[in-house]
């Protein structure tokens, strides 16, 4: 899959934008430390979003199956079936808060989804105690809201947070 990502990465153009900071020469050399220099902020923003989502995706994707199997006692091929079904909304509900985000702005659905999941965690796991499939069911699918919200937009925020000439897809290092 690396070699896939790496591959497309490859074969991509530039965007405009890019291509006219590029053409001036005003392309950072090593944009990573001059972003910790001037950004500290956003990236700061960057590394909570992404690890406040980070998180959640691995409870919801590994750790709910655990506790389903152990807790509950669901048995763990069900408890892994409740899992695909639970991100079954994301396909539809993701590309929605996206559309929003692009409407509203991202500020606002980014907020929405973290308070989303602040309220919806504690009783996501109370919700999961019941001995249903569909508790099961309902108590991951309340993560998976709170992460379509959150990762809706996630990718365009951060790399919106920067200048172009810090170009995110070149913070490792010079092209």
């Amino acid at each position: 899959m690396a070699i896939v990502g790496l591959w497309i990465r490859l074969k991509m153009e530039d965007t405009p934008a890019y291509r006219e900071v590029a053409a001036t020469d005003t392309v950072e050399k090593l944009p990573l430390v001059r972003a910790i220099k001037e950004y500290p902020k956003e990236i700061a923003y960057v590394l909570a979003f992404s690890t406040l989502t980070g998180v959640v995706f691995y409870i919801v994707s590994g750790y709910f199956v655990t506790f389903l199997t152990i807790n509950v006692g669901i048995p763990q091929t069900t408890a892994l079936l409740t899992t695909v079904v639970a991100y079954s909304p994301f396909l539809v509900a993701a590309p929605l808060f996206g559309l929003l985000s692009d409407r509203v702005g991202r500020k606002p659905v980014l907020y929405l989804g973290s308070a989303t999941l602040a309220v919806l965690s504690v009783p996501a796991f109370f919700i999961a105690q019941g001995t249903s499939l569909g508790s099961a069911i309902l108590a991951q699918a309340l993560l998976v809201l709170g992460l379509s919200i959150t990762g809706a937009g996630m990718a365009v925020t951060q790399a919106e947070m920067f200048p172009t000439r810090l170009s995110p897809a070149r913070l490792m290092g010079p092209p």
